[in-house]
């Protein structure tokens, strides 16, 4: 407020500027004209509060780093179990993003229905089987392999798709 009216502002706009009411403006311009800044320091009035977590904030941000955690409510139950302070949701999503930490939706891959055994046992079949043969033609300088996803062509090693261009025979091996 006090700098606005140095720079030249009329007294109105400095306090639109600062967010404050104008007979605020005008108190703290009386009061800084008696005791400089040390008497608008303790004149008592309160500032915007700040967070009970604030004083815990690296202390969330490394443990929230270091295990992420799946869903809001379990970010609250962590900060609650470290600090002590109970927050909700809402006030817990405020607070991380103010410590600059985001949230990221994580889905899992989708698995045919059949149990986790069965499906293991069967891509184990198929990089024994299908793909290991292939990449090893490619090493050996039958071809290449490339890689391909939904958006991406990319010569890679980890994928999910895969075509040999046989160089000898002119023919793709899918």
């Amino acid at each position: 407020m006090v700098w606005s009216l140095h720079c030249g502002l009329t007294r109105e706009a400095a306090a639109q500027i600062a967010e404050v009411a104008r007979s605020t403006g005008e108190r703290d311009v009386h009061l800084y004209r008696e005791g400089g800044l040390e008497a608008l320091r303790t004149s008592g009035r309160e500032y915007p509060p700040t967070s009970e977590l604030a004083q815990y904030t690296e202390l969330i941000r490394q443990s929230l780093e270091r295990e992420p955690v799946r869903i809001m409510a379990e970010a609250c139950h962590r900060i609650e179990e470290f600090t002590g302070v109970k927050r909700g949701p809402t006030q817990v999503r405020t607070f991380l993003k103010g410590i600059r930490l985001k949230w990221q939706r994580i889905r899992a891959i989708p698995v045919p229905q059949k149990s986790l055994d069965e499906h293991n046992a069967i891509q184990a079949k198929f990089l024994e089987d299908e793909l290991n043969p292939v990449l090893e033609a490619a090493q050996s300088g039958w071809g290449h392999v490339f890689f391909v996803d939904a958006a991406h062509f990319v010569l890679a090693k980890h994928t999910i798709a895969f075509r040999l261009l046989n160089k000898r025979k002119n023919r793709v091996i899918i």
